[in-house]
């Protein structure tokens, strides 16, 4: 069989089996096609999510009828991704006003699968709304290419509907005097959420929110023509005009769904401290157990000892993991034999090539030295003028992005998080550049052209 890479990110165990959950037969009632198996295997010190290629096809196609059909259609997804954003949001503020210290094993094990169920339901929206996403923005840059139109008209046509979180966050930022620990506070206190992008990430920390403030920068203004003049200027057909209404609404999608799951987290949190409290373990060994593990636990009133041996070299090592059925199997570091068992094969891309192509997602020419951003760890690596390169990026890597010459990512597109931030701070962005993390250097000298969405290898 052939496996084919769906996404690559920083996720722990708990969190990539709760990602193949929610395109599972747990969710049949919303899918009319589920995925029956999957691989995760860990990569830069992330983690990769590989389906079956020809299954993941069919999933797709699947749920692009029933989800994009028509107009009635995707308003019934916009609808139902909201419902369920906001219900988990909610559920997980209730959580937060309970005291667990008091609570028996057996009433955590309920408050832990009530969670996971509305979190679950609630990323199958999430799973949705990305791949239809990324389908229709790639469709519309199809045809802006195509019809070779002007970058002020492109951002008109692909302008999300509304603006995201961290846009709204960087404008609130510019007003804040950073010398007062009132309005830091203040602001601290409404965004504190936004980095706890996995159960075991920790809110934003106040020093570093001070941080993000300094170096936030000028807002760069400039005028932009409106979408029904974009579409005038253009002269779209009907069906285009409905297309590119389409692509701006999930473009606010794309965005709002991490609010709904970063908020969810932090949140949650307080029942999560408390069962690895329980456990006697910590947060980051409690991420990387599966259900089945923490189960197990709940029912015999602790963890086994290999599991949370398992659990701490699976945070340090990376895992792989297969998971067929409802069936988990999870391995510490690269299990080649299981692998190997499967038929898959890592196959790298573009290494060792002197230029690299991708897609441009704001325009610019620029020379600077590469940073590989793996993970969150590495963005204190990134100074001014460099340019930082990474899988892909989210709010975590804001102070990094503040400084970079140009943003360079291997998988995303149009609407991604790089190209919207990049066009808001002003410097190039290329994105979907295959093999990118395999072949740049840190530290090698690049140019980054933009305006024809190339990575260029230059010589000392």
């Amino acid at each position: 069989m052939k496996w084919k890479k769906i996404y690559t990110r920083e996720y722990s165990v708990q969190y990539q089996e709760v990602a193949f959950m929610s395109v599972s037969s747990m969710v049949s009632e919303f899918l009319d096609f589920v995925l029956s198996s999957v691989l995760v295997v860990p990569e830069h010190g992330n983690t990769t999510f590989y389906a079956v290629e020809e299954e993941f096809e069919a999933f797709f196609l699947a749920l692009k009828e029933k989800y994009s059909g028509d107009l009635d259609k995707f308003l019934k997804f916009k609808e139902l991704f909201h419902c369920f954003g906001s219900k988990y949001v909610e559920h997980c503020k209730g959580i937060a006003t309970k005291d667990f210290s008091g609570a028996n094993l057996e009433d955590l094990k309920k408050e832990y699968l009530s969670y996971q169920d509305i979190l679950v339901k609630y990323s199958c929206f999430l799973w949705i709304g990305s791949l239809l996403n990324i389908h229709y923005a790639d469709e519309g840059r199809k045809l802006v290419e195509k019809l070779g139109l002007s970058e002020d008209v492109i951002e008109a046509l692909f302008l999300p509907v509304e603006r995201s979180t961290v846009l709204l966050m960087q404008d609130e930022a510019r007003l804040v005097d950073v010398d007062s620990d009132e309005q830091v506070s203040l602001f601290h206190k409404k965004y504190e959420w936004i980095q706890c992008l996995d159960l075991h990430k920790d809110p934003w920390a106040l020093s570093a929110v001070k941080g993000y403030i300094s170096n936030i920068g000028a807002k760069v203004d400039h005028e932009r023509i409106s979408f029904s003049d974009a579409c005038s200027q253009v002269g779209l057909l009907d069906s285009q005009i409905e297309m590119f209404k389409l692509i701006k609404e999930l473009g606010y999608i794309k965005d709002v769904r991490d609010d709904y799951r970063r908020e969810g987290i932090f949140y949650a949190r307080g029942l999560f401290l408390e069962i690895s409290r329980r456990f006697s373990v910590s947060l980051k060994q409690l991420a990387h157990m599966t259900q089945s593990e923490i189960l197990r636990g709940f029912d015999a009133g602790e963890v086994e000892s290999r599991v949370v041996n398992a659990a701490r070299k699976r945070y340090d090592k990376g895992f792989t993991m297969k998971i067929s059925g409802l069936s988990v199997l999870c391995s510490v570091g690269l299990d080649e034999g299981l692998l190997e068992l499967e038929g898959f094969e890592f196959v790298k891309v573009g290494e060792g090539a002197l230029e690299l192509s991708g897609i441009c997602a704001s325009k610019g020419k620029v020379q600077g030295r590469v940073v590989i951003v793996h993970t969150i760890h590495d963005i204190l690596k990134v100074k001014k003028g460099d340019v930082l390169v990474a899988f892909t990026t989210h709010p975590d890597y804001l102070p990094a992005m503040q400084l970079a010459c140009a943003i360079v990512t291997q998988e995303g597109g149009l609407l991604s998080h790089a190209a919207i931030v990049s066009r808001e701070l002003k410097i190039p962005c290329v994105v979907s550049v295959k093999g990118v993390m395999d072949t740049l250097c840190l530290g090698e000298k690049v140019e980054v052209d933009a305006d024809k969405g190339v990575v260029r290898r230059l010589d000392e």
